[in-house]
């Protein structure tokens, strides 16, 4: 069973999957991504296959370590107030983000120790894999549903 990454549930899905299954379905994810990336065949699709494993790796990073998403994909968010927001401080490679912007969660990733990142749908990434255009979690803040 392959998986969609392009569907708005995902990220919940696999937050709230069992660690068993989530084990499975990450050395499937591996395996297909090592194939699609090994050259021993043409796979457009390599870099959707990679982006499964790390979406896969986070989940189960977070269920080790009892964390929870701060955001789940489709919370719209903007730059929290009480951050000081500077994306070259923040070594971001990403476009800046204006205060007053709202922006919708994509994806969210978690790469241990607390650290979540986040993307955006309207901040596109390159090819299908992970990119450089994901952004600290704690800078952000939910807006509130009016």
């Amino acid at each position: 069973m392959q998986l969609d990454t392009s569907k708005e549930s995902v990220m919940e899905n696999l937050f709230e999957m069992e660690p068993r299954q989530l084990v499975n379905r990450l050395m499937d994810a591996c395996a297909r991504a090592g194939i699609a990336n090994s050259g021993l065949c043409i796979d457009i699709t390599a870099g959707i296959k990679i982006r499964e494993a790390h979406l896969l790796k986070a989940a189960i990073l977070a269920k080790m370590e009892g964390v929870t998403p701060p955001f789940k994909t489709g919370d719209r968010v903007r730059v929290a107030q009480s951050q000081c927001f500077s994306a070259a401080a923040e070594g971001w490679e990403g476009r800046r983000i204006a205060p007053e912007e709202t922006l919708t969660v994509r994806g969210v990733f978690y790469k241990g120790n607390g650290g979540w990142l986040l993307e955006f749908k309207e901040i596109p990434y390159q090819g299908g894999s992970l990119s450089n255009v994901q952004y600290m979690a704690r800078c952000f803040e939910k807006v509130s549903e009016k």
